[in-house]
């Protein structure tokens, strides 16, 4: 395989990305000083930490070295969006990650993971992603 692409559903909603352990760090100072801090507003998140999907995969793809990786935003339906675009790289694979607990269930009773199942013919690699307890 030497196409990358990678598809972007919703690519300019902004996450902040910050370290659990900096989460704790933050939980643990505020229970700490909790009477001076009560009823005020502080950001524990770095601004540089603030980006959007497609700002996320830029950053990865310096990372990686690898300038060949293509980042595709699309809207919609996401099932659809998915299928047009595999067509029109001529993708090679098709990979989906599934947020659900029960990801074989939804697979099989109807999910986008489905439609997609069942509407390609491109091989497709369903990454389940567990929830921790």
């Amino acid at each position: 395989v030497n196409d990358r692409f990678i598809i972007l559903f919703e690519g300019h909603f902004k996450r902040n990305f910050i370290h659990i352990k900096d989460i704790v760090k933050v939980f643990l100072f505020a229970i700490e000083n909790f009477d001076k801090m009560k009823n005020e507003t502080y950001n524990v998140g770095l601004s540089e930490a603030n980006l959007s999907k497609i700002e996320l995969c830029e950053k990865i793809k310096k990372h990686l070295g690898d300038e060949t990786i293509q980042t595709i935003v699309r809207e919609g339906d996401f099932a659809e969006s998915i299928l047009k675009a595999a067509k029109e790289v001529h993708a090679d694979a098709i990979v989906i990650g599934s947020h659900s607990r029960r990801w074989l269930e939804e697979i099989l009773m109807g999910s986008v993971t489905e439609k997609v199942l069942h509407q390609t013919l491109i091989p497709l690699f369903i990454i389940p992603i567990k929830k921790s307890k």
